[in-house]
């Protein structure tokens, strides 16, 4: 072995530095985020393992320091934990210290604090603790809250008792409020709407004794959260009890609100149909039905979201599979789409419209419904066909619907041997009557065509002045009866079909 070369790999090993071992990425106290931070915190102080709460403090700190803590940030009504980040670089638009994190402030009578957070490193990994500066003003702002009220007035036999890490005064006071705060509300919407209807009956318009009407049953909804959140706050639950409740809350609230909008939709529209009908604008009432369910789904969506955010959810990852999830949905569901563009199509080109007779391929009916998917039209067998929009918007449509005169259009046959005076006779007979008609528009007419193979052919073209098929069909009969006439009375008579056949004993033909 040769040395030489083996000694300069010997020494470039000897002062190469030491391999250290990768740094912790997580925190096992659930600390790399401020909201974990915050939340993980609350649960250990209300399990009562304060050695562990004392873990989520900056050093050096005691007991107590921690046991007032979790006091302030449970009576601290304008908390709200989802409201926290839920990333470990924390709120990245405060660039003014990225370690420093403000997750909200406590006001009493007497002081006011900031609850501050600092992203420190505990045994290698980045954690989020309370900082010191916010330590050091717990003390003052708990003598200034004080002990509850209710909690101090009752024996230390009921106050003491838990469940679930909850007092059982707490739990009974919130078994009595729901109730409570939904009979109060009744009271409080009833008198309102009272108050409202009356001031309405005064009015000369009735759009606002509509309303008054559609608020019952949301108002009432809206009103009883309100008081039971305002009763939640009164009681002192626990922050993360209450956030949970809150949730709820927020989840009612939203169904209240989103319950009136369903209302107001459907009035708006009710509202719409009848100026459009007033107004004599039937072209678009169509397009009110296919508007109602698109704000609907509108509203729905909105109100889903807004439940979501306060769950805790980012909206923007949510969005972003909404997004993703959309792109794979309409490659599996384009059939669907192809509908509903259609019937989009149908409803701004508006070929056909709600209670248009129309004919399509080789169906003919009635539309009486125009949805997202389909179109419904009313054949003359009295059936329903169900007509996909996407097929619907790629055929020829006729629609007799908008149809404001029909087109009278007859042949006349007379027989081929019928004279010249006869033929004049019969136009000038049949002009005569389709001058004087009251019902054929002006420039009705009848003409010699030329000859058919058996007959002389007359065409008449006329318009009669009415939409009701029912009676033009009436007015057709009568003027085809007086035609019969006309050329029977000028001696001849309309041709049947007929053909010749020459026969010969002539060979050499």
């Amino acid at each position: 072995m040769n040395i030489r070369a083996l000694l300069p790999a010997l020494l470039l090993c000897a002062s190469a530095p030491a391999q250290t071992p990768p740094l912790a990425t997580t925190d096992p106290l659930g600390r790399s985020t401020p909201r974990g931070a915050v939340v993980n915190f609350l649960r250990a102080a209300h399990e009562g393992n304060y050695r562990r709460a004392m873990e989520y403090l900056e050093a050096p700190t005691r007991r107590q320091t921690a046991e007032q803590l979790a006091t302030v940030l449970d009576r601290t009504a304008s908390l709200d934990l989802n409201r926290i980040s839920n990333a470990p670089e924390g709120d990245v638009t405060d660039l003014a210290d990225p370690d420093r994190e403000r997750i909200g402030v406590v006001q009493t009578r007497q002081h006011s604090l900031d609850l501050v957070l600092r992203r420190t490193s505990v045994n290698g990994a980045r954690a989020w603790v309370f900082a010191a500066a916010t330590l050091d003003g717990i003390p003052e702002i708990a003598a200034d809250l004080g002990p509850n009220w209710i909690e101090a007035a009752l024996p230390e036999a009921i106050a003491g008792q838990e469940w679930m890490g909850i007092e059982v005064w707490r739990i009974l006071a919130a078994l009595i409020l729901f109730p409570l705060a939904a009979g109060v509300a009744w009271l409080v919407s009833w008198i309102a709407l009272k108050i409202v209807t009356t001031a309405a009956r005064h009015t000369r318009t009735s759009v606002d004794d509509a309303l008054a009407a559609l608020l019952a049953g949301p108002l009432w909804l809206f009103a009883a959260v309100l008081l039971f959140h305002a009763g939640m706050l009164f009681v002192g639950f626990p922050l993360l009890v209450r956030q949970r409740i809150g949730q709820f809350e927020l989840v009612l609230g939203v169904l209240a609100i989103c319950w009136f909008l369903l209302r107001l939709v459907d009035f708006a529209s009710a509202q719409t149909r009848q100026v459009l009908v007033r107004t004599n604008r039937v072209a678009a009432i169509s397009v009110v039905p296919l508007g109602r369910r698109i704000v609907k789904i509108a509203v729905l969506i909105v109100g889903v979201l807004a439940i979501l955010d306060n769950a805790g959810f980012d909206l923007k990852a949510v969005l972003t599979g909404l997004g993703v999830g959309g792109i794979a949905i309409a490659l599996a569901a384009q059939r669907t789409l192809e509908n509903v563009f259609g019937g989009v199509a149908i409803v701004i080109d508006q070929p056909v419209r709600v209670g248009d007779f129309c004919k399509f391929a080789e169906s003919v009916g009635t539309v009486e419904d125009i949805g997202l998917r389909s179109t419904r039209v009313r054949t003359l067998d009295r059936t329903i066909i169900s007509v996909p929009n996407g097929h619907l918007s790629t055929v020829s449509i006729e629609n007799f619907g908008p149809r404001e005169k029909l087109w009278f259009h007859p042949v006349l046959r007379l027989r081929l041997d019928s004279t010249a005076e006869q033929v004049r006779q019969v136009l000038d007979n049949i002009g005569a009557v389709l001058g004087g008609h009251p019902k054929l528009e002006k420039g009705a007419r009848v003409r010699f065509v030329g000859f058919a193979p058996d007959a002389i052919n007359l065409e008449v073209f006329a318009y009669v002045a009415t939409a009701d098929y029912d009676e033009f069909l009436a007015i057709q009969e009568d003027l085809l009866f007086k035609m019969m006439a006309i050329v029977t009375e000028a001696g001849t008579s309309l041709a049947p079909p007929t053909q010749t056949n020459f026969i010969t004993r002539n060979r050499s033909l």
